[in-house]
């Protein structure tokens, strides 16, 4: 079995195809715990083929391959896609080694999902809907990670993104995760909020894309790193209903000619009585060096933090319940 150069990874063809599907599980399996050839595998590296059939089963190499998942190359097996699992959760596939990825998941992914958690069982939040109760979405959902994240908890959850290559590997991702059986999870391909209808959403959820001079979709904030940021806050805000909650992770950066973007946003979404609070993410511990690293990004930059920022809108007794974890702030206006 010889797949050709080239062939494009299917994630339709794969949802539908079984062997594939248990093939990715094991792969999956093999990205959080497992034996060192199947975490090669998992992580695009080629294996001998006799030892992938061994790892996978020869139906499930079968499968890849037929979905372009992989190739046989002489006696190696050549994966044409990766498969995560970012901080022991669910699966993540994205695109292949040879490819340039789609799409990102890392551990800002799992800190959002944590604080949306957090969110849902704070008071004036989903209407007191409960663990059982509400909708969610996620604008830019990418690999889909959070957006399978956070079905486990919300019976509805709606991702967008502007990437089909995306939507389809989110899709897929979908398909590989658990969660409870009426809970459904659903991605389609749409710019931000576009199609979504106005209040229906407990819950918003957004990793909007923040530097500039990005060679990829997903990274791309606009010539200052800002301008998705700002876009996207303001679309889920209006995807929100009343006591419903928008969290995002985003750079909050500070210029020397006075220019605070996020901080200015803030103080108007607390003139319209909107419950704001940002706090640094657990990037200030994990990557120390951030400031420094991103300095020549962002020219004239004095200060740059990775945030948490919990938006809450009033319920309809003109209370706001928001909660956020980390070392945080309320920003006035």
């Amino acid at each position: 079995m010889t797949m050709a150069a080239g062939t494009a990874f299917a994630p339709a063809r794969a949802r539908h195809d079984p062997r594939a599907l248990d093939a990715l599980r094991r792969l999956a399996s093999g990205a959080r715990v497992g034996p060192p050839a199947l975490a090669r595998l998992a992580a695009g590296h080629p294996i001998p083929r006799p030892r992938a059939a061994e790892l996978l089963d020869p139906s499930g190499l079968t499968g890849l391959c037929d979905v372009g998942a992989g190739d046989i190359t002489g006696d190696w097996y050549v994966p044409r896609v990766r498969v995560a699992a970012v901080a022991d959760r669910p699966a993540v596939v994205v695109a292949g080694p040879v490819e340039r990825p789609v799409a990102y998941a890392g551990l800002d992914t799992v800190w959002l999902a944590d604080v949306a958690s957090c969110a849902k069982h704070a008071p004036g939040v989903g209407h007191g809907a409960g663990p059982t109760g509400g909708a969610a979405a996620e604008l830019g959902c990418g690999t889909g990670l959070l957006a399978a994240l956070l079905a486990r908890t919300y019976p509805v959850v709606v991702a967008t993104d502007l990437d089909p290559r995306a939507v389809e590997a989110a899709a897929l991702t979908f398909a590989l995760d658990a969660r409870p059986r009426d809970h459904r999870v659903l991605v389609t391909a749409a710019d931000g909020a576009a199609g979504l209808r106005t209040g229906a959403f407990d819950l918003v959820a957004v990793n909007p894309p923040n530097m500039t001079e990005a060679d990829t979709t997903w990274d791309d904030g606009g010539s200052t790193g800002f301008e998705a940021t700002r876009r996207m806050l303001a679309e889920s805000l209006g995807l929100v209903r009343p006591g419903g909650t928008v969290v995002a992770v985003v750079l909050d950066v500070r210029y020397d000619d006075g220019r605070w973007p996020l901080r200015s946003l803030c103080r108007g979404w607390r003139r319209l009585g909107l419950g704001v609070t940002v706090a640094d993410s657990p990037a200030v511990d994990e990557w120390p060096t951030m400031a420094a690293d991103l300095q020549s990004r962002f020219v004239g930059s004095i200060g740059i933090r990775h945030v948490i920022v919990t938006i809450t809108r009033p319920d309809r007794r003109g209370q706001t319940g928001a909660s956020t974890r980390g070392r945080g702030e309320r920003i006035g206006g």
